[in-house]
């Protein structure tokens, strides 16, 4: 694993319990060597000054008129040492001669030289057999005295001492562990809340300041950023309210054109259309003016036609009657009348709910630019689906079709024209608390998708 994929409580740990534990096992070996190795040392020179007693005895033996032709076994078992040490009566070449009472003859050969110089003191055929070696040579005569040491009862006496350092080691470092533990908490705790609630944040839900805890720069973190979280909310539902206001202000616009387009434009332009019949009355005679006052009577018609249609888009008056299912349906059919070659299709799934206003008439203008982008963009679409299925929490809307499609990217901060349309649905979607999404690739058609709450 990375170090820089490390979460928080792996890096402190990684850089605190990792180094101290290292740190206490290196100077707990380093103890035990120590230790044994002094108490290897002092008894080795402890045993060097036995074996001279004992070569000290076999020279008085010597100077009392001793042969060196034949060894003083019998003088070397009189003189007894402490159990669990033996000696042996070696000659020159390292070759044992006699040992101590009940002592077996290794019938082994013993390097002097290495026995004197070595710091150890001992060789390593004895090493194995676990003794703790020294020689004392006798003055005068062929011969030296060794004397071994049993290891295991050397080093007995201090097994309880080591023992007990090591459990105070043990003991340590669990209480360095509990406390390192406590202040990792301490630490790591309100970081790991903000970070918490940070994504919460980022995934829209209500923000809940977490506890302001901890050592103080953790404190002041923690403080800061329930402060920067609650200014960003009230900035937001700031701009939310005002956004709220302007879509608002907009429909009060649209209502507004669509009243004087309906009780002026449209009047006027009906009026239009009766003086055009009189002049044809007056001009029956004159072909060329009746024909050209026929022309401008079909296109009277067709523009009252295209007021009329904007009248309604502007102000839908079968959303406000009847709601948003019934304005949905109509749309769908007068978007069929327009295609080439299209069929729309409409279908309401479960049971069908009034929202409230400001949802209607958002939910009818997303439809509403939706199949707007059908009628500009693929009108060679042979088949629209227009779906609205209402669940017990949520109300979900899609409008697809099997138009040529485009590649649908649309970032944060696209304004283009070309996006201006798509943005609008997306930010009233998402002033209801809804979602919206389109989906779309250069020729599999286009999906947009709204899903918004259902309130009682």
């Amino acid at each position: 694993m990375s170090l820089k994929r490390l979460s928080l409580r792996q890096s402190l740990a990684m850089w605190t319990l990792v180094p101290m534990i290292a740190f206490s096992a290196l100077v707990l070996l380093l103890s035990f060597g120590w230790a044994w190795r002094n108490i290897q040392e002092v008894a080795r020179e402890h045993n060097v000054s036995l074996a001279r007693v004992k070569a000290a005895a076999v020279e008085t033996w010597l100077e009392e008129g001793g042969s060196t032709a034949q060894p003083p076994c019998e003088l070397i078992r009189h003189l007894t040492l402490s159990s669990p040490r033996r000696w042996y009566l070696v000659d020159g070449e390292g070759r044992v001669l006699c040992a101590s009472p009940g002592t077996d003859l290794p019938g082994e050969t013993y390097d002097l030289a290495s026995i004197e110089s070595a710091a150890s003191a001992f060789s390593p055929s004895l090493t194995a057999r676990g003794y703790v070696t020294s020689y004392a040579p006798v003055r005068g005569a062929p011969w030296g005295i060794v004397l071994e040491e049993a290891r295991a009862a050397l080093f007995a006496p201090s097994y309880p001492f080591l023992v007990a350092i090591t459990a105070l080691m043990i003991v340590g470092l669990f209480i360095s562990f509990w406390v390192l533990l406590v202040g990792f908490n301490r630490i790591s705790l309100p970081l790991l809340a903000v970070t918490e609630e940070a994504r919460r944040v980022a995934a829209g839900h209500a923000f809940e300041p977490p506890d302001v805890s901890g050592p103080s720069e953790v404190e002041a973190l923690v403080a800061a950023f329930n402060h920067m979280v609650t200014q960003l909310r009230q900035q937001r539902d700031a701009l939310q309210d005002y956004a709220t206001r302007v879509l608002n202000s907009q429909e009060e616009e649209r209502k507004r054109i669509s009243r004087d387009l309906h009780d002026e434009t449209a009047q006027e332009l009906v009026g239009l259309m009766q003086r055009i019949d009189l002049c044809r009355l007056s001009a029956e005679e004159n072909d060329q003016l009746t024909s050209a006052l026929d022309e401008l009577s079909d296109l009277t018609d067709r523009t009252l036609e295209g007021v009329r249609r904007t009248s309604r888009a502007l102000r839908p008056l079968i959303l406000e009657d009847l709601g948003l299912v019934p304005a949905v349906q109509a749309m769908a059919e007068e978007l069929e009348e327009q295609l080439l070659e299209g069929r729309v299709f409409c279908e309401v799934i479960g049971d069908e709910q009034r929202l409230a206003p400001e949802a209607e008439v958002s939910a009818y203008r997303i439809v509403q630019e939706a199949l707007t982008n059908v009628r500009k963009h693929a009108s060679l679409a042979t088949r629209v689906y227009v779906t609205l299925q209402f669940e017990p929490q949520v109300l979900r809307i899609s409008v697809e079709d099997n138009g040529p499609g485009f590649r649908a990217v649309l970032a944060e901060g696209d304004g283009d024209r070309e996006h201006l349309g798509l943005m609008g649905m997306r930010e009233r979607a998402e002033l209801l608390g809804g979602k919206w999404a389109i989906h779309s690739h250069p020729g599999e058609g286009t999906r947009v998708a709204l899903e918004l709450p259902l309130r009682a």
